[in-house]
């Protein structure tokens, strides 16, 4: 009889407990799915697809064919729906405006040339250079976890918030293996200065920045600890989706600069440099850069890398084909305040003497090059980005009446003028970060549809991570590092601690310009006084006007840049 007794009194406490748990687990999760349903009330939220069923989630509610979803299946479905938002908004290593597949082709040819380069060196040296020269692994994971970011986003799904977490995870972790393999190879290089165009840099600078990087990157594994972890179960700690809207926030002078034309002086330069790729491009170029291209000058503050040869303003030429998010596209990038040239009358490499043999007596040396500016990847950043931007501005204007008139002039700059002001990206910019912040998703979208919100936000992203065409200029920084395989068939190649000062662009590869990853990106040099280093460069407006006549110097230039285009060709040939 006791026996019976504790036994019904043991079940009714089992019941009581369960009870208790279940209403404690109901409550749990009302609460989750209230907290949720204020984060994605303002914000678009794409159909989400959880075991084989799709849910609408509109204003933060779930709905399943008409029906309302139970509060378990919607806190489910709403976590998703939060993960797609927030990685749209703020992406971790976010690539907006990068073609993945494209991505992965240019990662393919920076293998290639990392295979030709390390083939160079001894097996001592190989070893080395395997593990650090190009973060190939790393970009290739790069292309994957992108590709995983941008179906999670257009289709939302459990499997895809797995996959891109995952892969993003991996992603992470090449990140940190490649910059703690480059920190191990650049602390064995001896104290020494690298001179440069626009000031020293040194072994320590890059282990600093390394420093840097590997910083950020231990704030973005916290940072993806707590995404993954508010998939599984949301609380008022997880990232909050209005901060996130607010990444897209970008504040400048809204007023528009007046077009100019560029100086008379800029167009000197360019008509020779034109010139000299007429003569020589249908020979030795493999792309037929007369077609399907797009070219535009921009002129923009003058940084560490030009010095102030038109004062405080740089002006490039960029020409890029069109369509670039597709694979195999290419891009270039040329200086035009100055010409800068190398002379070689009196070096005496085994290289220099067989140039000298051929009848050359200078190098040309275009300034928008690593081994003369390390930090010169912010501008191959910013002119991809312009380029992207007005592909996708010419192909879909966004301009719309509620922006105003100055916005749509704004927008007919960049699309259409032949010379682009960066102030007048950045106003642009700025106009529709402004737009957008203030009156919200909701209500933009009542004035100009879901589908308008969408690009604007990409376009946004795109800007602030300033990740426009990364794939473009892979293949402009693998044609610059020929000349390694040039030098090295005639027995001259770069010490490792050279090459991989001057030729392996570490800031550029490692995404430190894009503020998905870091705040503000590191410096590899310390200023100095513009071209006064050891390889001090003759220049076009100081030197050669003096020296020839404008027939005399294109002469010259054509037959300098051919001899060394012949001797690329040869060397490939062998």
């Amino acid at each position: 009889m006791r026996n019976g007794i504790h036994r019904l009194v043991f079940l009714v406490l089992l019941m009581s407990v369960g009870l208790a748990v279940g209403i404690y687990s109901v409550k749990e999760t009302v609460r989750e799915e209230l907290l949720l349903k204020n984060e994605l009330r303002d914000f678009i939220s794409l159909p989400v697809s959880l075991g084989g069923v799709v849910y609408e989630v509109e204003n933060g509610m779930v709905t399943y064919a008409g029906r309302k979803a139970s509060p378990f299946t919607s806190v489910r479905v709403l976590r998703i729906a939060h993960a797609s938002v927030l990685n749209r908004l703020n992406p971790l290593f976010g690539m907006e405006g990068t073609n993945p597949s494209a991505l992965k082709k240019s990662v393919e040819l920076l293998e290639t040339e990392k295979a030709d380069i390390v083939a160079l060196y001894n097996e001592r040296d190989k070893k080395l250079l395997e593990g650090v020269l190009y973060p190939t692994a790393f970009l290739a994971s790069l292309a994957r976890t992108e590709e995983k970011r941008q179906t999670f986003i257009a289709a939302p799904s459990g499997e895809g918030a797995f996959f891109y977490y995952q892969k993003l995870g991996l992603t992470l972790k090449e990140y940190e293996r490649y910059i703690e393999q480059s920190r191990s190879v650049y602390e064995r290089f001896p104290d020494e200065t690298y001179a440069f165009l626009g000031g020293e840099s040194s072994p320590e600078k890059y282990l600093l920045a390394f420093a840097e990087l590997e910083s950020a990157a231990m704030g973005k594994n916290a940072e993806l600890k707590k995404r993954k972890a508010c998939v599984r179960r949301f609380s008022a700690n997880c990232p909050s989706l209005s901060a996130a809207f607010q990444k897209l926030r970008y504040t400048a002078p809204l007023a528009m600069t007046p077009p100019e034309d560029a100086p008379p002086l800029v167009m000197e330069h360019k008509a020779i440099l034109d010139a000299v790729h007429a003569a020589l491009d249908v020979e030795f170029s493999p792309k037929d850069w007369s077609a399907k291209t797009e070219k535009v000058l921009v002129r923009t503050p003058a940084g560490v890398c030009e010095g102030r040869a038109l004062g405080d303003t740089a002006f490039y030429e960029v020409q890029w084909e069109k369509g670039a998010l597709s694979p195999d596209k290419d891009m270039r990038l040329t200086y035009l305040n100055d010409i800068y040239i190398f002379d070689i009358t009196y070096e005496n490499s085994l290289y220099h003497k067989l140039l000298k043999e051929k009848g050359s007596r200078y190098l040309d040396k275009s300034i928008e090059n690593f081994y003369l500016c390390p930090d010169v990847g912010s501008r191959y950043v910013e002119f991809s980005t312009i380029a992207a931007l007005r592909d996708l501005l010419q192909d879909v204007p966004l301009s719309k009446a509620p922006l105003g008139e100055t916005f749509k002039t704004l927008e007919d700059h960049i699309v259409s003028a032949e010379v682009i002001q960066s102030e007048n990206v950045s106003a642009y910019i700025a106009t529709l970060s402004n737009f957008l912040t203030k009156k919200g998703e909701g209500v933009a979208t009542e004035l100009l549809g879901e589908t308008w919100v969408m690009r604007a936000e990409s376009i946004l992203s795109m800007y602030r991570t300033q990740s426009g065409y990364f794939n473009a200029f892979i293949p402009l920084v693998t044609s610059r590092n020929k000349v390694i395989k040039r030098t090295a068939s005639v027995g001259v190649r770069p010490s490792v601690s050279t090459l991989l000062a001057t030729r392996n662009a570490p800031l550029l590869f490692l995404l430190a310009y894009n503020t998905s990853i870091i705040g503000t990106p590191p410096r590899l040099l310390k200023p100095t006084p513009f071209n006064q280093g050891k390889a001090h460069l003759l220049s076009y407006e100081r030197d050669f006007k003096a020296w020839y006549t404008p027939e005399e110097t294109l002469e010259l230039f054509i037959h300098s840049k051919r001899t060394t285009l012949q001797m690329d060709k040869e060397g490939m040939e062998k």
